[in-house]
């Protein structure tokens, strides 16, 4: 009984066993072909490459000191500006209508400022007259 599950394993053992390429049934593997070149003597630059980032030892950062589209640049990228030179002109339909909402909110002021005086010297006529309170006149 122990000789019958030797040979059984020895067998299983075999069958699991595999010659390789060289037992296929197309025959045995061809060798792989090789070039030969013969060596040569020849001039070697040597070189090395980084991996860098560039930036620039200067910087200028230009903050806008109002808002507004750009309508213009006026200066080329990396050219040289001088201190107070121009760079950009802003659209101006903006800052006209802001200026004439002020003009107008001015004008608005002096008249009723007009108004007030005039109040003013009604309320102090009444008041010589007896008319109205000096409280009152205080109120104007």
């Amino acid at each position: 009984m122990r000789i019958a599950a030797a040979t059984l394993a020895l067998a299983a053992l075999l069958a699991a066993c595999d010659d390789g390429p060289a037992s296929t049934a197309a025959g045995p593997a061809e060798a792989p072909s090789v070039i030969v070149i013969n060596a040569q003597r020849q001039s070697v630059t040597e070189f090395t490459e980084f991996v860098g980032r560039v930036q620039a030892i200067d910087r200028v950062e230009l903050r806008a000191r109002v808002e507004g589209f750009i309508k213009e640049r006026l200066y080329e990228e990396g050219q040289r500006v001088e201190p107070g030179q121009v760079l950009f002109r802003i659209e101006p339909d903006t800052f006209e209508a802001e200026v004439k909402l002020t003009e107008a909110n001015v004008a608005a002021a002096k008249a009723r400022k007009i108004e007030s005086d005039k109040t003013l010297e009604r309320g102090k006529a009444l008041l010589t007259r007896g008319n109205i309170s000096q409280q009152r006149v205080d109120e104007f």
